[in-house]
């Protein structure tokens, strides 16, 4: 019997969603965490928080007669909302990656943003083997792993959103090799035909998708547009809403996943055609 390859070690970035941070993303994932990292030994796992930090008028639910202290926002929309935030004033520790600029809005805005932080952050951390998303997220898990992807610029033109600019290669090449993996809890694409050439062709990062079937913050139909621009997505539904499911029977799946995609290719043994005979 062949020796047991030993689980790798790996490097993951842990994005939140939106109105979380960093480290309400860690207490959030903590059971998660403790999984991951005894399936895969002296794995890191790293938790920027996103660039724009919110106000009270973007949160959901939010009404401006009700004090956040007090108010009933849900949990699964929410972030660290009650109270007030580190730098003492009254608005909450509550950001995103991209925003609309009113409630109404379809447009989005501060994506160039967002993908700054996570470029300084790649740069600075890195090099990452893969990536995992919740909500908010998991929409940029899924454009992180594209614009790393080999000739992802080619898809983007006048008609297009324009390529990031802190993801352009230079003369000494990319700034980050292509994820190993992208995992994505409730995630969704982002609407408006300025967006598609970051979906275009398909995304050929192996991806994970976790779908609540009772979830009424993204709903089924929008995390399964998402995983249909995949080119092998890996789709697990769970018996809950808006949240990362973190029982044994969830995480198993995820670890089995990850394995299947880390494991190296199996050598194949020589065709006696191929090979170098002595006579």
């Amino acid at each position: 019997m062949p020796p047991t390859t030993p689980a790798p070690a790996l490097r993951i970035l842990m994005l939140h969603g939106y109105t979380q941070s960093g480290p309400l993303f860690t207490s959030k994932t903590r059971a998660l965490a403790k999984l991951l990292q005894t399936a895969f030994p002296s794995s890191t796992l790293s938790f920027p928080t996103a660039p724009h930090r919110l106000s009270t008028t973007d949160l959901p639910s939010y009404d401006p007669t009700i004090p956040i202290s007090t108010s009933l926002i849900p949990a699964e929309e929410s972030g660290a909302l009650a109270g007030t935030a580190p730098d003492g004033t009254d608005e909450p520790a509550a950001y995103a990656w991209f925003r609309r600029p009113t409630r109404d809005s379809t447009e989005i805005v501060g994506l160039d943003g967002g993908f700054e932080a996570l470029a300084e952050v790649l740069r600075k951390e890195g090099p990452f083997d893969g990536v995992v998303g919740f909500s908010q997220g998991g929409a940029m898990a899924a454009l992180l792993a594209s614009v790393l992807e080999p000739g992802r610029w080619a898809h983007f033109g006048p008609s297009t959103a324009a390529f990031p600019v802190s993801f352009r290669p230079t003369e000494a090449g990319p700034i980050h090799p292509p994820f190993k993996f992208a995992v994505i809890y409730s995630g969704f694409r982002l609407a408006g035909a300025e967006h598609d050439a970051f979906y275009a062709g398909g995304l050929a990062t192996p991806t994970c998708h976790f779908i609540g079937s009772v979830d009424t913050v993204v709903e089924e139909k929008r995390s399964l547009a998402l995983a249909e621009l995949c080119e092998k997505p890996r789709v697990v539904y769970h018996p809950g809403g808006h949240f990362l499911p973190s029982g044994k029977q969830y995480v198993g799946a995820l670890v089995g996943w990850l394995r299947e995609v880390l494991a190296p290719p199996e050598k194949k043994e020589e065709d006696a055609s191929e090979m170098d005979m002595p006579f």
